[in-house]
Formats: C-alpha cells, structure tokens, sequence
C-alpha cells in the first residue's frame, strides 16, 4: 500500500500491526513515513519519536525523526526544533558510521547541511529584527529628547550612538558548522571520524599522531578510517567564492602538534603547540 501512494489505507494497516504488537519499532517507522508523505508532520514525528525509543541504533528513524522536526521548524520558525533535528541527524551520521554505511551516511551529511544552514539563517533573521526593534526604539526615545530641548542635549547624544552601534553592520563570522572542531578555522578539507564528527584532515590526522585513535571531540577511542565530507567542502568552497574576505581574513589554519619542526611558527597555546599552515580554500 505505502508504494502504491496509498497512505491512509496504509496507515490503518499499520495502526491494526501496532494494536498486536506495540514493542516493534518498524510499524511506527513506517506509519511516520506515511505520515511525512501526507503533510502530517506532527504525527510523524511523534511516531519517529517512538520508533527511536524502542530502537536506538535504527538510522532511518532518527533520520525521519530530523526531517519531521525541520520540516516542522522550518514552517513555524521554531529554532528548538530545527536545533533537535540537526542533533537527530547528527546521531544518524553517528550510527550509520559506525555500521559502515556509507551510502546512508552520505544522504545524511546532505540533509544535516541543509539544516545547519536553516538554522543559521533563522538565527540570523532574529537578531536582525531584535536589532531593528531596539533600533525603533531608540529613535523614538531620541526624537523625544529632541523635542525636550537643549537641557537633554547629553542624553540625545547618547541615543544617537547607541543607535549607531545597533545599526552596525555585523562583524564578518564564518558559520560554525564549516569549521574544524579543532581549530576554529574555515575547513578546507573535511572529513568524518567514526565519532561522526568532522574535522580539517590534516589536523585530525595530526592529532592520530601525536594522541592516538581518540576522538578529540568525544574522548572515545575510534578507528581511524576518515571519510572525505563531500558536501561540506562544496559548501564551503561556495561559501568562499561568494565571501572573499575569508581568504584574507581566514589564510591560515593552526595544527595542533607536540613536535614543531620550526620554532618560528609555532605558538604556546596551554601546554600544546601549533602550525600555522597556509590554506588553499579556491583549489
């Protein structure tokens, strides 16, 4: 029923399954599919939800519970949402590392992507209407003072610079989720640990070096396969080209290391030192 387009009569076969056996996950997995299909993404995600509380290293469904809740936040501007579903996925990425599959692995980095970038843009949106909303403010009271006379002349400047400051133009940031957990810096060239998290290969391999098969992030002991983030590095490599000041502003990355081949480079940095490296992000 459910790849003949017929949901709703799917759903009823699914529900009567869930009446005789309410333990197996797969029954609420594929009713939230249905679900999803129809636009109820409430339910969905209540039975995706479900479907992850009675099987914890099942992919699929923290991958359907994630794109519920985008879906959901995006169409209510509910950052708490869209903040679950970027954490949902990011477990899926996690799980399906560590069963090795890649194929998976690949759409999810896809997806995750897509709602950091959403939740970024939300995020965005409201500080610039907090900004406009103070900013509204601020005039208001200015013009007040203006009209109160020479005697509020202190006050009426200081409204004018505090309006000033709101309507600064915002100070040039590279998103979080394009940089390496380890540097901070724009990532060149990302790749995924067992762990699920991604890192710059250079530095998390310089990190295998000196530490060991440990995840810097998590502290957990992992493998060191890496897989190459594939969808993250165009999106930074679009990033770029449409924000050429990081070239300028970003033109180095910091390799943690414990053995500095020169002395010149290298900076104390609590105990640890590091490379700064030249990075080519237009390559």
């Amino acid at each position: 029923l459910y790849k003949l387009g017929k949901y709703f009569e799917a759903i009823e076969e699914f529900t009567t399954a869930i009446g005789y056996d309410s333990e197996e996950s797969t029954y609420f997995l594929n009713r939230a599919r249905c679900y999803r299909n129809l636009s109820q993404l409430e339910n969905s995600l209540k039975d995706a939800k479900r479907a992850i509380y009675l099987d914890r290293y099942n992919p699929q469904a923290y991958i359907l519970c994630g794109k519920a809740a985008a879906e959901l936040g995006q169409k209510t501007n509910n950052l708490v949402m869209l903040r679950d579903s970027a954490a949902k996925l990011q477990k899926a990425l996690e799980i399906c590392l560590d069963q090795c599959n890649e194929q998976l692995g690949e759409e999810v980095r896809g997806v995750l992507l897509e709602v950091k970038k959403s939740l970024l843009q939300k995020e965005q949106t409201i500080k610039e209407q907090k900004s406009e909303r103070i900013k509204s403010y601020l005039t208001g009271l200015m013009n007040k003072s203006s009209e109160s006379g020479r005697g509020n002349q202190g006050k009426f400047e200081l409204i004018k610079e505090l309006i000033a400051n709101t309507c600064e133009v915002p100070e040039q940031t590279v998103p979080d989720y394009l940089t390496c957990r380890i540097t901070f810096e724009i990532i060149d060239d990302p790749v995924i640990t067992q762990a699920g998290i991604t890192y710059e290969r250079e530095v998390i391999e310089n990190h295998f070096n000196s530490k060991g098969f440990i995840d810097p992030t998590t502290r957990r002991k992992i493998s060191n396969q890496l897989i190459p983030n594939k969808a993250l590095q165009q999106e930074t490599k679009s990033f770029v080209e449409k924000n050429p000041w990081v070239l300028e502003n970003n033109n180095t990355c910091l390799l943690y290391t414990s053995d500095a081949a020169d002395d010149l480079l290298c900076v104390d940095l609590g105990g640890r030192r590091i490379i700064k490296k030249k990075k080519h992000l237009m390559n």
